[in-house]
């Protein structure tokens, strides 16, 4: 969320009050397993192995 004065090279800034309510989400709703830990690859998440098995069988 930082360095949006400069996205694209448009202002996309955000009041705080925005920024953090944009923040606050994003943490609740990031990638984490049951532990709390975030995973290395998007690959290791498990709605991705989910939606991608065809593509990327399960290695044997």
């Amino acid at each position: 969320m930082s360095g949006l004065e400069n996205h694209f090279g448009e202002d996309a800034s955000l009041d705080e009050a925005t920024a953090r309510h944009f923040t606050d989400y994003l943490v609740r709703n990031s990638g984490r397993d049951k532990r709390g830990k975030a995973p290395l690859r998007i690959t290791e998440l498990r709605w991705f192995v989910h939606e991608h098995k065809r593509r990327f069988p399960p290695e044997r």
